[in-house]
């Protein structure tokens, strides 16, 4: 287990207190004032997510859970991550103990520089479509949505998808998440909105009404399927910006069996620069891109990395997207209608 002591050792931290139950948590806080709190899923008296939505939600304090979590109870971090959690770190195992700290470190830095949005929170309950989920054949000359998202990207997608409307073309998603979250991820989605959300499996159709969520771990690109439509493909390729699921490997893959004009481009909040670059190219290729801005991005730094490279038409707040996608879709469908 991780202690205090190992964050104490790097001269870039101070461990301001330590706390033992988490009923004394708001006393802890008020007294020491810290940058960062790391916080277990499994205590005595309240649980992780019991203690983001009952204590933590009066501070806007980064909270970096730290946890040994199976894949059972991943819906239990998505659902930490819903309430405000900025990230997740398993619990490293004692043969990993030494490299598990230096990962701390590193991540408690890092969820230093992230804002938290917690008057934006919300308790999504599952949400009824007024007609059944369907799917259609999807035809690639139509619209195609695609989107990539990393630190603070579980809340962001989770406020986008749910205020798009039922009916939707097909939209593939890279997140940043652990292999053994994604899955997870997809199925509290698939609670909450109208439309079809899923883990990505290799070979499946890209479909309307549909989401598909990269696997943790393996990148997604698009191919086509040579029937007139798309199909998704999922490799153990080398990470790429240090990522695997990457949202370049997705976006680049759209360029390279000829989408352009009728994609959607999106690149949400998330640390470090990927994404950018794929979606400066699909910008070039035609395809119309959204970046989202500084002051809803718990984390600016891919959406900064690509207004940066000129690879975004419109930026956007986080509350506003969903609205500018409808936008673009409902010209899309003039300009066939014309």
């Amino acid at each position: 287990m991780i202690a205090a002591s190992d964050l104490a050792k790097s001269p870039l931290l101070t461990v301001a207190g330590v706390v033992g139950d988490p009923r004394d948590l708001s006393a802890a806080i008020r007294k020491h004032r810290p940058d960062v709190i790391t916080l277990d899923l499994k205590m005595p008296h309240m649980s992780g997510c019991e203690v983001l939505e009952r204590v933590l939600c009066d501070y806007t304090i980064p909270t970096l859970i730290i946890s040994a979590v199976t894949m059972e109870e991943g819906p239990e971090v998505m659902r930490a991550l819903e309430l405000g959690a900025v990230d997740y770190m398993e619990k490293p195992t004692f043969e990993t103990l030494k490299s598990g700290a230096a990962g701390l470190i590193d991540r408690v830095l890092q969820a230093a520089s992230t804002k938290v949005r917690r008057g934006q929170k919300r308790t999504l309950s599952p949400r009824r479509a007024t007609s059944p989920k369907r799917s259609g054949t999807y035809q690639y000359r139509k619209p195609l949505i695609l989107v990539g998202a990393s630190t603070g990207g579980v809340q962001a997608i989770t406020e986008i998808l749910t205020q798009l409307p039922p009916s939707i073309p097909p939209i593939l998603i890279v997140q940043h998440i652990p292999a053994l979250f994604s899955l997870a991820f997809a199925t509290r989605l698939n609670q909450i909105c109208p439309f079809n959300v899923r883990e990505a499996q290799h070979g499946e159709a890209v479909q309307h009404d549909q989401v598909l969520i990269a696997p943790g771990n393996k990148h997604m690109t698009i191919e086509a399927d040579g029937l007139g439509g798309l199909k998704v493909a999922l490799s153990d390729q080398p990470p790429v910006n240090r990522h695997r699921p990457s949202v370049d490997v997705l976006f680049e893959s759209a360029i390279k069996i000829g989408l352009g004009p009728q994609v959607i481009g999106v690149i949400l909040t998330g640390m470090g620069n990927d994404g950018a670059a794929g979606l400066k190219l699909l910008k070039q290729h035609g395809a119309q891109t959204i970046a989202q801005d500084e002051a809803s991005c718990a984390v600016f730094g891919m959406p900064r990395e690509a207004i940066r490279l000129g690879a975004a038409d419109t930026v956007c707040s986080l509350e506003t997207i969903a609205k500018q996608i409808e936008r673009l879709l409902a010209a899309k469908d003039g300009a066939s209608a014309a």
